[in-house]
This record gives structure tokens, sequence and C-alpha cells, in this order.
């Protein structure tokens, strides 16, 4: 006896998730290493990459679809998951799940907009900073955490075909700090 199972709805394979954040916080680069890891694991990947008009300090986003079948249309009104980094609320993106920079929930008890559970705002510019003595880590932090909310096994990523020399080690112990962060 045999059942024929209906296949899944495209839209229901493809996955999206929104990056945001102010120009230098390295959204750009997360970008690229989370796409470059994406596509090293066998999916299809589109990602796009939308600035502000501001020459310095302007907001960035970067919109990345993933898909085990071919990517028909890269572009979305709402994410799957959004990563905001940024201090300041961005209340153009639109997301099924939201991880944020705490900060940008301003004081303990305000309530925002994004109506966010209180173990997915993050202190990651503060965790950068006693953890790792620099802001600059911040992004890998946070790449870290989205790698495990999407599902993604660290450990099987050659990370050596995905990143700069540059900072290299810190970067890759950032990652896996973010991985395994629990509040």
């Amino acid at each position: 006896m045999v059942k024929k199972i209906t296949s899944i709805p495209g839209e229901h394979r493809t996955k999206k998730i929104i990056l945001a954040g102010e120009a230098g916080q390295g959204i750009k680069l997360m970008a690229h290493i989370l796409a470059n890891i994406l596509a090293k694991s066998g999916k299809e990947v589109a990602l796009n990459l939308v600035y502000d008009a501001a020459v310095r300090s302007g907001n960035i986003k970067a919109e990345i679809t993933y898909s085990d079948e071919p990517i028909e249309v890269p572009f979305f009104e709402e994410a799957d998951i959004a990563l905001q980094l940024s201090s300041i609320l961005d209340t153009t993106v639109k997301a099924k799940y939201v991880l944020i920079e705490s900060a940008a929930c301003g004081t303990e008890g305000k309530e925002c907009d994004l109506h966010c559970p209180e173990s997915d705002r993050i202190p990651f510019g503060k965790i950068a900073t006693e953890c790792f003595n620099s802001p600059v880590f911040v992004n890998m932090i946070a790449l870290g955490k989205l790698l495990q909310k999407i599902g993604i096994n660290i450990e099987t990523i050659n990370f050596n075909t995905v990143f700069p020399s540059q900072f290299f080690d810190e970067n890759i112990r950032a990652i896996r700090y973010g991985y395994t962060y629990q509040d």
C-alpha cells in the first residue's frame, strides 16, 4: 500500500532573515558570512543589502532568503526571523520572530512594539565589552545566537573558508559564545 504525500509549498521551504543595524556594526560582513555558511551547507541563497541615504552612521539592513529549492523572488515584506543590533528600534523591520539588542528596548520594564520575549532581548554590546573587551565583537556574538536560532550546527562549519584571517580566533570564540549564550 502506498500513500502519496503532498509536496510542501515553496513558501514553507523558503526562509527569510533580516539583519538590521547601524553602519559600523558589521551588518554587511555578518550578512556575507551567514550567506556563505548557508550556501556551503547546500542552500540556495539570495542576499540584498539596503542602506539609508546617510553618508555616515546610517541604518543598514541585510535581507537573506535561503531555501533547498531555487529562489524565485528574493524580496519579502516579513521575515521569519530578524536580528536587530541598533540601539534605536527600527520599526520598519517586520518579522515573526525577533532577536534584539536589549538597549533598543530601553529601560527595564519598558514595553516596545515588538512584543518579543525577555529571553530574546540580549545585551550584545554589554557582552562584547565585558567578555571580549571590545564592542567590535557584537556582530559575531549575535551571529552565533542567530545560527543557533535557525538550527545551523556550528560544529559542521568550516570557518576557515568563510572568515577573513584578521581576528579569526576571536571571531570564532565570539560566535561560539553567542551560540551557547543563555541569559
